[in-house]
């Protein structure tokens, strides 16, 4: 599915441009699984680069 999405500048501007899409998928992906939507072997199929252990992003 693709998603259009307006983003202020103020925000893009923390990030890289190249990686933009990478980071906001990420970031999804992240929110999903910390609200228990999804599992550790799903967050592991949606990444290019797997986290491996997912215990070193949650305090």
């Amino acid at each position: 599915m693709q998603i259009t999405v307006d983003l202020p500048d103020e925000l893009i501007r923390h990030f890289s441009r190249d990686r933009l899409t990478h980071e906001i998928l990420e970031a999804l992906v992240i929110q999903a699984y910390q609200s228990e939507k999804i599992t550790h072997a799903e967050v592991d199929g949606l990444l290019i680069h797997p986290l491996g252990s997912l215990s070193n992003l949650f305090p």
